[in-house]
C-alpha cells in the first residue's frame, strides 16, 4: 500500500518536472515527390510536452492546409512515463518546382525542413490518373454579342466523396454568362481507362470587342480508391486539379447594319397567330394577336420587344412580353411571346401592315430577315345588342316649354251637337269667333305673366330650375358609373361608361373610343388606360378613384355651361 502511494507521488513529481525537459519535434511526409494538384500527408510528431502550440503560419506561403487533426497520448509502462503529440496535416502545393516544407516550431522546439519536388503535371498512378479536369470553348473567334459555349468536364476513376469548383469569372471584356441546364453525367475513356464524368456548360455573351479571357478553374476534390490500405481496403486522397486558361477573340459587329437591331444568331423564327383562325373583326371588339420570336444563340433577355405599326382605324393594347430560355446542343434558345389586343375602330376593308425583323446569321456571315406578312381584313359593323353597338336610338322626350301649358282658368272647349239656331249666324258674326278671340287673349296674358315672373326670380332660383330639368336617366347612369369605378371593377366601369354616354349622346352608341373623343384629355387618357387593362392578359389591380375624380370635375364644368357639345361625325370626310 505504501509502495503504491509512493508511485503516485513519483508520477506527480515527474509530471511537474516534464516542462523542464526539451520536447523533440519531427516532421514526416508520406511522399517527397508529387504532381501539381496532388496533396501530401504531413505528421508533426512531438515527444515530451511542447513549450507552446505550433506556429503553422510558416506553411501558408507555399502550401494550402486542407485538413488538420491532433492526437495526444500519455503512457506509463513499468514506471516509465512518456508523453507524445501527433499533429496531422493535409497539404496542397500552391505552385510547382523545388519546394520545401519549412521548419515548424512549438515554441523553442522546431522540426527540420523537408524538401519536396512538385511537378507541373499530376503524377499518373499505375491505373492512370484518378482525377481529371477539362475545359474548352467553342467558337474561339466571335462577334460582339455572339454566343460562346464553355464546356467543363470532371473525370474521376474513384468515388468522389467531396468536390468543389470555383466560379467562372470572365476577364478582358465585359460578358454576360448563364448556365446551360443541369450537370450531365456520362462515361468516357481517356488513354484506355474508363472514367465517370460530370459535364457542366455555360453560355457567354461578350459585350465589347477585344480579347475575352477565361482564367483556369480549380477543382478541389476527395477521391476514395481501392489502391490504399485504409479502412475496408480503401484510401481517400485530397486532390486539386486545374483547367487550362482559355482565350476568345471578339470582333466588332459588321459595319453594314445601317442602324438595324443587332441580333447575332444561328437561327431565327418569327410566327404570327390569332385568337381565331381566320381572324374575324367587328368594330370595338378586341381580337388577340400573338407574335412569337424564337432565336437560337441568344437568351430571351437580349431579344427586343415587338412593336407593330398600326394604321388609322386600329387601336392596340400590347401585353407584357413573356420570355423563356431553353437549352439545345448548340447552346441557349431564347423565346419571346408578345400578345396584343387589336381593336378596330372603323368598319370596312382595312390593312394590317407586315413586319420585318433583321438578324445576322453568324454561320454564313450574312444579314437575313424574319417576316410577318401583311394582312387585309374586313371589319364588320358592331353586332346589334352588343356593348360595341348602340341599340336602336330612342329620342329622349323633349321637355315641354313652360308656355305650352294652358292656364288653369281656361276651360277646354266641349263639342256639342249643333242646333239649327247655332248653325245659323247671328247678326252676321259667328259666336265661335268671339270664343277664339277670348282664348287667344288669355294665352297672351299668360305668357306675359310668366315672362315677368321669370325676370323677377333670383339667379339661385334659375340654377335650381336648370338642376331640376336635367335628364333623370343621366343622373342614374352617372351614379352607377361612379359606383362601378369606386368598386375598382374595370368591366363594370366600361359598361357604365357606355350607358352614361348614351344618356348624354344617343347618337354615340356604345363605342367607347368615340365617347372618349367627346371628353377632355385627362378623361381620354384614363379611358385609354381602362381599355388597356381590360384587354391585357396580365391585368393588375385597376383603381378607379382617378376616373371618379375626373368625371365629377368634367360633369360639374358642363353643368355650369349647359348641355355638352354635339357628337362629331363618326367618319370625318377625307379619311
Amino acid at each position: 500500500m505504501v509502495k503504491r502511494i509512493l508511485s503516485f507521488i513519483l508520477i506527480g513529481l515527474l509530471l511537474a518536472a516534464t516542462p523542464l525537459w526539451a520536447a523533440q519535434v519531427t516532421a514526416v511526409a508520406d511522399r517527397d515527390r508529387i504532381g501539381e494538384g496532388d496533396s501530401l500527408h504531413l505528421e508533426l510528431r512531438v515527444q515530451g510536452k511542447p513549450a507552446a502550440d505550433p506556429d503553422l503560419s510558416v506553411l501558408e506561403q507555399d502550401w494550402d492546409i486542407l485538413n488538420r487533426s491532433r492526437n495526444s497520448q500519455v503512457q506509463i509502462v513499468n514506471g516509465d512515463f512518456t508523453r507524445s503529440l501527433v499533429i496531422s496535416l493535409t497539404l496542397m502545393p500552391k505552385r510547382s518546382g523545388e519546394m520545401t516544407i519549412p521548419a515548424v516550431c512549438f515554441g523553442s522546439d522546431c522540426s527540420l525542413p523537408l524538401p519536396i519536388q512538385v511537378s507541373t503535371q499530376p503524377l499518373a498512378t499505375s491505373a492512370g490518373d484518378e482525377l481529371l479536369l477539362e475545359a474548352d470553348v467553342e467558337p474561339k473567334q466571335v462577334l460582339v454579342g455572339q454566343q460562346v459555349v464553355l464546356t467543363i468536364r470532371v473525370l474521376h476513376r474513384g468515388t468522389l466523396t467531396a468536390a468543389s469548383l470555383n466560379n467562372v469569372q470572365p476577364q478582358g471584356v465585359p460578358a454576360d454568362i448563364q448556365a446551360l441546364g443541369e450537370d450531365r453525367n456520362f462515361e468516357t475513356k481517356r488513354d484506355g481507362y474508363r472514367y465517370q464524368g460530370i459535364e457542366r456548360r455555360y453560355a457567354l455573351f461578350p459585350q465589347q470587342a477585344g480579347e475575352l479571357l477565361l482564367p483556369r478553374l480549380t477543382l478541389q476534390a476527395q477521391v476514395a480508391s481501392a489502391n490504399g490500405f485504409g479502412a475496408f481496403g480503401t484510401s481517400t486522397r485530397d486532390l486539386r486539379r486545374f483547367s487550362p486558361a482559355l482565350t476568345v477573340q471578339v470582333a466588332a459587329q459588321p459595319g453594314t447594319g445601317n442602324g438595324r437591331l443587332w441580333l447575332p444568331a444561328t437561327a431565327v423564327t418569327l410566327t404570327d397567330s390569332w385568337q381565331q383562325q381566320p381572324p374575324q373583326f367587328r368594330v370595338g371588339e378586341p381580337v388577340t394577336r400573338t407574335l412569337t420570336l424564337q432565336v437560337t444563340g441568344l437568351p430571351a433577355a437580349h431579344l427586343p420587344d415587338l412593336k407593330l405599326p398600326l394604321p388609322t382605324g386600329w387601336k392596340s393594347y400590347p401585353d407584357q412580353p413573356v420570355r423563356n430560355d431553353s437549352d439545345a446542343s448548340s447552346g441557349v434558345v431564347g423565346t419571346l411571346e408578345q400578345k396584343i389586343a387589336v381593336v378596330p375602330t372603323a368598319a370596312g376593308t382595312l390593312q394590317l401592315p407586315g413586319f420585318d425583323l433583321d438578324w445576322y446569321d453568324v454561320n454564313s456571315g450574312q444579314w437575313r430577315v424574319a417576316k410577318v406578312a401583311p394582312l387585309s381584313v374586313t371589319v364588320a359593323p358592331a353586332a346589334p345588342g352588343s356593348i360595341s353597338q348602340p341599340p336602336p336610338s330612342v329620342a329622349p322626350p323633349a321637355p315641354a316649354p313652360a308656355q305650352s301649358a294652358p292656364p288653369e282658368s281656361a276651360p277646354a272647349p266641349v263639342s256639342q251637337p249643333k242646333t239649327a239656331a247655332q248653325a245659323s249666324p247671328t247678326h252676321g258674326i259667328s259666336p265661335w269667333l268671339w270664343v277664339s278671340c277670348g282664348l287667344a287673349i288669355g294665352w297672351l296674358l299668360t305668357l306675359l305673366c310668366w315672362w315677368q315672373q321669370r325676370r323677377r326670380q333670383p339667379q339661385g332660383r334659375v340654377d335650381s330650375i336648370i338642376e331640376e330639368s336635367l335628364d333623370v336617366r343621366e343622373k342614374d347612369a352617372f351614379k352607377q358609373l361612379l359606383a362601378a369605378a369606386r368598386s375598382n371593377d374595370p368591366a363594370a366601369t366600361r359598361q357604365a361608361l357606355v350607358t352614361w354616354g348614351r344618356s348624354l349622346w344617343p347618337e354615340a352608341g356604345s363605342n367607347l373610343e368615340q365617347l372618349a373623343l367627346l371628353l377632355d384629355e385627362p378623361l381620354q387618357i384614363l379611358i385609354e388606360n381602362l381599355s388597356r387593362e381590360l384587354y391585357s392578359k396580365t391585368a393588375g389591380a385597376w383603381q378607379g378613384e382617378d376616373l371618379v375624380r375626373e368625371l365629377q370635375r368634367w360633369r360639374g364644368q358642363k353643368r355650369e355651361k349647359g348641355r355638352p357639345v354635339e357628337l362629331p361625325p363618326l367618319y370625318p370626310s377625307g379619311k
